[in-house]
């Protein structure tokens, strides 16, 4: 079977296609920029294709090259880059997937499974479920919402085997790019490889998040399942704040500095998460939806102190911090 993964080089798609590779698949990671540092020595393990989930050229060339059968798409762009250019953002989010769906139905491709996010979900989504109505603060979530309709569409028009999975903010090394929910995982990395780190948010920030390896892990599961799949999953966070995740990294590191630098933008966006964490505590997510019975899948990294544990050690042992 051949998999595409877009984004593939990019923070989950990189540790999806680690998981892939030690179940014993080649696949082929899609990105704009090549970046296999990330890829933590599985770079020979993989088939690299440079190109735009928004180019039809790039992407027919892929799929009709490698003869794929299933798509993991995770390429996207975050949420404060979908605040600031929304046009595009609508281009990379949502008609990409258009893209891909439409691709995928030409090829005969078997499989789509498609990271959203809980941020397609608001304060009228409750109580929650996969049929509970989309209700996104954000840019970033309306684009997921536009998305996973799409995607629900070519499964009920065409037949696709198309799952939209909803995540909560995925934390772990190497993240980088536009988000707000970046500063949680990129301090960690500078504190570690540089000595210094500065978090964006407020230190008492909650918010629901699931370790990297944990979503990875459920993506490969999902992709390789025999049987159709949901339409929708949806993954519960461990809530966790901000000031959690320095105290868990001072232990790790006493050495490390962590400055707290708080700027507008982020601001907003962690008062605009403050709703979900108040839909996740009072839906119960992770007791629900901790665990996906489907595929055998459940949370493992279910502290901040595990998910600091894990990230700092795979830094040290793939960079030599």
């Amino acid at each position: 079977m051949a998999i595409l993964i877009t984004g593939g080089t990019g923070f989950l798609g990189s540790f999806l296609a680690r998981e892939l590779c030690d179940s014993g698949e080649r696949p082929v990671l899609m990105d704009l920029r090549l970046d296999l540092t990330r890829l933590g020595g599985y770079e020979d393990r993989v088939d690299l294709v440079e190109g735009s989930v928004t180019s039809w050229a790039d992407l027919a060339e892929v799929f009709k090259t490698h003869e794929i059968d299933a798509v993991v798409h995770t390429a996207a762009d975050l949420s404060l880059r979908a605040e600031r250019s929304r046009i595009e953002s609508f281009r990379t989010n949502v008609e990409a997937t258009l893209n891909i769906l439409e691709l995928s139905r030409m090829f005969d491709v078997n499989r789509v499974v498609f990271t959203s996010s809980l941020s397609v979900f608001g304060l009228r989504s409750m109580p929650v479920s996969e049929a509970s109505f989309r209700d996104p603060a954000t840019f970033y979530g309306v684009t997921k919402a536009c998305s996973e309709i799409v995607g629900s569409y070519y499964a009920s028009s065409h037949g696709l085997d198309f799952s939209a999975v909803r995540f909560p903010t995925i934390t772990g090394p190497y993240r980088r790019g536009e988000g707000a929910s970046v500063t949680i995982s990129s301090f960690i990395d500078s504190a570690v490889l540089e000595g210094r780190g500065v978090v964006r948010l407020p230190l008492e920030t909650r918010i629901p998040l699931l370790y990297v390896r944990d979503a990875a892990r459920l993506l490969r599961l999902l992709i390789s399942h025999n049987g159709r799949l949901r339409d929708i999953y949806i993954v519960g966070g461990v809530v966790v704040s901000v000031g959690e995740l320095v105290s868990s990294l001072k232990r790790m590191v006493p050495d490390a500095i962590v400055e707290n630098e708080v700027d507008d933008a982020s601001m907003r966006i962690a008062g605009e998460w403050a709703a979900l964490t108040e839909l996740a505590l009072r839906e119960r997510m992770v007791e629900r939806f901790g665990r996906i019975e489907d595929v055998g899948w459940q949370i493992e990294f279910d502290s901040a102190e595990k998910m600091v544990k894990d990230h700092v050690e795979i830094l040290k042992r793939e960079v030599g911090a």
